[in-house]
């Protein structure tokens, strides 16, 4: 089963369950996908996975401001969303992985992050959020200087 059409089955049952929340959230991430389709066509999984990313990260935005913001009425909303979001996410590489890769990659490229970042980027693509990456590769830099 495709990852769309996973979401489509999740989003029947959430229907059957009347869970509200789960509704809303994956009735969200399929129009986004679905906005994808109509200006690139048909997706396959890892651009799905890339919408399903992007959607989460929306999600985590939204719950910093609003935590920021005290509204934690709107924090637990958020969270639980982001909790249903990355049920769709695979798992989320440690930091000791991580850690490796920033380390090998630093050793082939030197200091130049951009060609860091770019990198390990396609070698984490979806394990790990591009702003964790971003900290290892400046924290390994400033060690290394």
């Amino acid at each position: 089963m495709t990852l769309k059409q996973q979401l489509y089955e999740d989003m029947k049952q959430a229907m059957r369950d009347r869970d509200k929340d789960k509704l809303e959230t994956i009735r969200y991430a399929i129009a986004q996908v679905k906005n994808a389709e109509i200006d690139h066509g048909e997706l396959d999984d890892p651009a799905v996975l890339a919408i399903l990313n992007k959607v989460t990260k929306q999600i985590k935005e939204a719950l910093t401001d609003f935590t920021q913001a005290q509204r934690q009425d709107l924090v637990a909303s958020e969270e639980a969303k982001l909790k249903i979001m990355q049920a769709y996410l695979p798992a989320q590489m440690s930091d000791q992985e991580l850690g490796q890769i920033v380390d090998r990659v630093i050793a082939e490229h030197g200091p130049n992050v951009g060609a860091i970042m770019g990198q390990v980027m396609k070698q984490v693509k979806g394990q790990v959020d591009g702003g964790r990456v971003s900290n290892m590769v400046q924290s390994r830099l400033k060690s290394s200087s």
